[in-house]
């Protein structure tokens, strides 16, 4: 009789225990929806060019061309210099395309962003101009004021 009282008192335990002490996970875990750009592979796959530096634009004589297809609902994207193809046509499904041009606005609002600080760095300079007042100096360059 006491094995028995002791078991049915060591299972309590060991169910109460075992419920006491679970976790509960209430909310799911949201992905990042604010992703840049497309990875790598994702890139090679839909077919675009990978740049070593992301702030090199495309030539002018490049014209990006989009057409959207309502058939099979996908989004065509042409590079043409004058009327011959200069890269094979792109088929993105709205999603991608969606995704791509968010990428292209916020790549095109760093380039903006990095030039207007580097604007104001040309404008003032890195160093001050210094003024040499040496009739030597300027009979050999020309000038008086040293500009870097």
């Amino acid at each position: 009789m006491r094995n028995k009282i002791t078991l049915i008192i060591f299972l309590f335990f060991i169910f109460a225990v075992d419920t006491s002490f679970a976790q509960v996970v209430t909310s799911k875990i949201i992905p990042d929806s604010a992703k840049n750009s497309f990875n790598l592979k994702e890139r090679q796959a839909l077919g675009f060019r990978t740049f070593a530096n992301p702030f090199i634009k495309l030539p002018e004589n490049i014209k990006k061309e989009v057409e959207y297809d309502p058939i099979n609902k996908l989004y065509i994207l042409t590079e043409r210099i004058g009327d011959r193809l200069f890269s094979a046509p792109q088929y993105l499904t709205v999603e991608q395309y969606l995704r791509l041009v968010n990428s292209d606005i916020k790549r095109e609002n760093w380039r903006i962003l990095s030039n207007a600080e580097i604007a104001e760095v040309r404008k003032t300079g890195i160093i001050p101009p210094v003024q040499v007042r040496s009739r030597v100096f300027e009979k050999i360059f020309g000038g008086t004021t040293i500009d870097i």
